[in-house]
């Protein structure tokens, strides 16, 4: 890796740390809705995260996962959605983080209750065993409704959500300085300001170990210097070599 991938590298872990991650993430919610036949549905979802992402205190690095979760397991958008705002509703009232209900909502949904047990629905193993999805979804929206806004209400919930907006605005941020130098390097495009950018480096590091060798000259002079004014002071102006004359 050379020295402008390493600056690159370090700014897009400085401006946004999870930006590899949640690009990825997204990628793969778009592939679901594709192979589901939902591509139309992408620029919905999309928005639908983004606002979520504001209003709930999660980030949609949590969110896409759980949303895809349900998404692929109930094949619809609109169920998905309804039960990632039960997720969060449970999330917030049980302490278990969003991805982890959703996985859980997920297999309930296919039948397998045995991870709900978790949440204190007051149905031994065997009720859940023979509940259906909606009779536990049901108790589930009543046992833990208004959790998520509850939660915003507290200290914790609004450090969340400054910790949303901040992290957006890492993201910003870092877009920006990419798009910046994009402009920067003209038709080159983006390889053309990383070759401009490690030929400058080099020139900055030669030039800096250039400084430096002056700089310890200088500390040299400085050393002898008062040596060498010494001697010249001493030197006769008229008898300069220090000729030995006769009386």
């Amino acid at each position: 890796m050379n020295k402008i991938e390493e600056i690159f590298k370090a700014w897009a872990i400085q401006f946004n740390p999870n930006e590899v991650q949640n690009e990825l993430a997204a990628k793969r919610l778009t592939q679901s809705l594709s192979n589901l036949g939902l591509a139309f549905e992408d620029a919905r979802v999309a928005k639908f995260i983004s606002d979520l992402e504001a209003t709930s205190g999660v980030l949609d690095d949590s969110l896409r996962p759980a949303f895809q979760s349900l998404l692929t397991t109930t094949g619809s958008v609109t169920k998905a959605q309804e039960l990632l705002g039960l997720a969060l509703d449970v999330a917030a009232g049980s302490g278990q983080d969003v991805q982890t209900v959703a996985s859980d909502l997920s297999k309930a949904y296919t039948g397998n209750t045995r991870s709900l047990a978790k949440y204190n629905t007051g149905l031994s193993r065997a009720e859940l065993q023979t509940a259906s999805f909606a009779d536990v979804q049901a108790l589930l929206a009543k046992q833990f409704a208004g959790q998520n806004a509850a939660y915003l209400e507290t200290y914790s919930g609004k450090v969340a959500i400054l910790n949303v907006a901040y992290a957006n605005m890492q993201e910003t941020i870092g877009k920006g300085l990419v798009d910046a130098f994009q402009i920067l390097s003209g038709n080159n495009g983006i390889g053309g300001g990383v070759s401009a950018m490690d030929t400058f480096g080099d020139a900055v590091a030669d030039t800096t170990r250039g400084v430096a060798g002056l700089v310890a000259a200088f500390k040299d002079l400085n050393t002898y210097g008062s040596t060498a004014l010494d001697l010249l002071r001493n030197i006769d102006p008229f008898n300069p070599f220090g000729i030995v004359t006769g009386n």
